[in-house]
């Protein structure tokens, strides 16, 4: 797995198997569908909910920035 930026916590199923650039074995049964979710601090998470086979030959996200919080008006 991958993102861009790069070296966001990935979770499967709600189980981290490591900061990306990742690999990790596809152990569910064909075709069912897993939840990925690529997590960085400063960032939006980024969710995949889909059917995933043995072969899949990569998961990918581009996070996006959370927007700086507005500054305070006195």
């Amino acid at each position: 797995a991958s993102s861009t930026p790069s070296g966001a916590e990935v979770f499967v199923d709600g189980v981290s198997v490591g900061l990306t650039p990742t690999s990790f074995p596809v152990t569910w049964a064909e075709g069912r569908s897993a939840q990925v979710v690529f997590r960085l601090t400063g960032y939006e998470p980024a969710e995949l909910s889909q059917p995933f086979t043995r072969d899949e030959a990569s998961l990918s996200a581009t996070l996006v920035a959370v927007p700086a919080p507005e500054p305070e008006v006195v």
